[in-house]
């Protein structure tokens, strides 16, 4: 449903996101359950929980926020060029609610999609915006979002701290007061209505994970909840006070020297033994017993393999997980064009689809531009820049094999950091100076 474009066009850019399309018009969404699904809530539960879990979910989205999302050109139906029109280049500057706020919602969106493959992505514009303000963006995870209790049909939500307020979304409202409501998620095969992760497979291994670590946890326990029972016999004949029997004694004279010992490791006296007379018939009468229950070597296994399932399951190279500790191993994964293009880039896609549905159609629409023939996409080249590509492209600059573009796009500097006309102006000044100062005292070329 679309306002007039007259009305739209003279609201103004941050306007016709919010009121330009209802998605959940002509759609199965008045059916549809809102709501964190139970694998959804495990899967979330284990990401809290497990740490190789949260390592490479947080490791996926903090490389998809990473990645340059702007508006292409539809060519034959696919990903074409980058815009080049200035009035629809100039909406990048809005995508994802501006460079404020772009990294943090792809990194949330990146997030959801890999532990629950799905989310929501909300953009509405605050009363009483400027034209050239930019519209609020927010990715909402299913356990925020939920149908109202009153029957009504309406969605429901909380803002992020940031911008505070319930939300109350109504489906039916054509009249342009909500703002716009998008699904993002990743097909189940069976029902593709249905959210999937592979995360969601996982979840059997990490409940094994799970009760490993906690017989883990209480073997570690049992070791430190005491010391075990010292059985004295009763003929001890040790020094004591007129109050103390020889058992209590002993025991005050060890409890005293192993505190001083904790309290000043580093005197001489922590490494001298506590020293005690008794009777030579009673030493051998002594006894230690213990209730620690003894470290499980299978259970370290056990767990091991939970890892390597957990490796396999999940959609990262197995080998990030079963590389052990080598830092080095972290940066080569992470720099990897195979990680990028087989990982993360359909993650991205996925989160380019909304922006495109539920934001860019709209204005585009309100512009008077055919909605069709641009879409939101993604660029995985700031991912792949190598430390030394920047010089490669200088070198192959300066033997006319590339052109300024390309080198600026080896180093990830974005083509508003071009010279303007001016600037190379100055730059042609300077270079013919350095090769010939001598041009310095012509008085035609000091009036440049």
């Amino acid at each position: 449903v679309v306002e007039p474009k007259k009305e739209v066009a003279r609201r103004g850019i941050n306007q016709v996101a919010a009121a330009s399309r209802i998605t959940f018009q002509d759609s199965g969404w008045k059916t549809f359950k809102f709501g964190e699904s139970l694998w959804q809530r495990e899967g979330w539960r284990h990401y809290d929980r497990c740490g190789e879990l949260h390592g490479v979910a947080n490791a996926i989205a903090s490389l998809a926020s990473r990645a340059d999302i702007h508006i292409v050109k539809v060519v034959n139906g696919k990903p074409g060029p980058p815009a080049d029109d200035p009035k629809i280049a100039a909406l990048n500057e809005h995508l994802f609610g501006g460079p404020d706020h772009s990294t943090e919602l792809k990194y949330l969106a990146a997030l959801n999609l890999f532990v629950a493959g799905e989310y929501f992505q909300y953009v509405e514009t605050p009363e009483g915006a400027a034209p050239e303000d930019t519209d609020r963006w927010m990715v909402l995870s299913v356990t925020q979002l939920r149908r109202a209790q009153d029957g009504s049909g309406k969605l429901e939500f909380e803002r992020p701290h940031e911008f505070g307020g319930k939300v109350v979304y109504n489906p039916d409202d054509v009249t342009g007061n909500n703002g716009v409501l998008e699904r993002a998620w990743k097909p189940h095969g069976q029902l593709s209505d249905h959210a999937d992760s592979s995360v969601r497979a996982a979840i059997p291994i990490l409940n094994l994970i799970e009760q490993y670590d906690k017989r883990s946890s209480a073997q570690n326990d049992s070791r430190l909840a005491g010391a075990g029972v010292m059985f004295l016999p009763d003929t001890l004949d040790f020094p004591a006070g007129d109050d103390q029997s020889p058992a209590d004694a002993l025991e005050a004279r060890l409890g005293t020297d192993m505190g001083r010992t904790l309290s000043d490791p580093a005197n001489a006296r922590s490494l001298v033994p506590t020293m005690a007379t008794v009777r030579g018939d009673d030493i051998e009468k002594i006894r230690w017993m213990t209730f620690e229950t003894p470290l499980d070597e299978q259970t370290k296994e056990r767990l091991d393999q939970c890892i390597r399932r957990l490796a396999t399951a999940l959609d990262i190279p197995p080998a990030v997980l079963l590389g052990g500790q080598d830092s080095n191993h972290w940066v080569a994964w992470k720099d990897s064009e195979d990680t990028a293009t087989t990982y993360v880039a359909p993650v991205l896609a996925r989160v380019c689809e909304p922006a495109t549905k539920g934001w860019l159609r709209g204005v585009l629409e309100a512009m008077g531009e055919d909605p069709g023939a641009y879409m939101v996409w993604y660029s995985i080249t700031p991912l792949l820049v190598k430390p030394d590509r920047q010089t490669d492209a200088l070198a192959m600059y300066d033997r006319g094999l590339i052109g300024p573009a390309a080198t600026r796009r080896a180093g990830n500097w974005p083509e508003t950091d071009a010279m303007t006309p001016e600037e190379m102006q100055q730059w042609l000044i300077l270079q013919a100076v350095r090769a010939a100062p001598q041009l310095v005292a012509d008085p035609a070329f000091s009036g440049l």
